[in-house]
């Protein structure tokens, strides 16, 4: 068995027990110790307005503030997290479809120009949550979460090829990976430090 895969299965469980600890943490009498001593930290965070922004944004228990461009973060995060999973469950049902009834590789609606749309369906969804539940550990897995996806992608592509060879290489000089005008995932690749082929 793979590196690949006994490494994926076990970051995944990882990753949803560290959202789960999350919830359990701040319904529980853990909060007043997190609170009592972390409390002098968030004070001098919020007393200096280069950082205050982070105790507004990202632990809006604490403080509330009237700001209107917070506000409308807040509401626009319930809309990206609906369509970015409205996204990701009409391309797992494209894709899906197309398994059990033997087409062979999806290239219509969003994937004939998005290689990888049910990934940036889960990570517009996953912006939306971090919009409408701002927790710093949010920030942590839902930059993890992009991590991960962008290798998911990258393994993908490289079975892709290797089975359909010089047709998917065209298809992939045709399509974005995840998002316009990034048709080799540049973006990611540099944030990842990784190359394109």
């Amino acid at each position: 068995m793979s590196l690949w895969k006994r490494l994926v299965p076990g970051a995944t469980v990882v990753f949803y027990l560290l959202i789960a600890l999350e919830a359990v943490i701040m319904i529980t009498p853990f909060t007043v110790y997190f609170y009592a001593v972390y409390a002098p930290v968030l004070s001098r965070l919020e007393a200096h307005p280069w950082t205050a922004w982070l105790t507004a944004f990202f632990l809006p228990h604490i403080t509330y503030t009237g700001d209107p461009a917070l506000t409308a973060l807040a509401w626009l995060g319930p809309i990206l997290l609906t369509a970015g999973l409205g996204i990701f469950l009409v391309c797992a049902g494209q894709v899906y479809s197309a398994k059990l009834l033997r087409r062979g590789v999806v290239s219509g609606g969003l994937y004939q120009f998005i290689r990888h749309p049910q990934y940036l369906g889960l990570g517009v969804a996953g912006m939306g949550l971090l919009l409408y539940w701002p927790r710093f550990i949010i920030l942590l897995l839902y930059l993890s979460m992009l991590f991960v996806y962008y290798l998911l992608a990258r393994h993908e592509e490289t079975r892709m090829e290797a089975r359909f060879g010089e047709a998917y290489r065209r298809y992939q000089d045709t399509t974005w990976m995840f998002l316009p005008g990034e048709p080799g995932g540049r973006l990611f690749a540099w944030l990842f430090g990784r190359t394109r082929r």
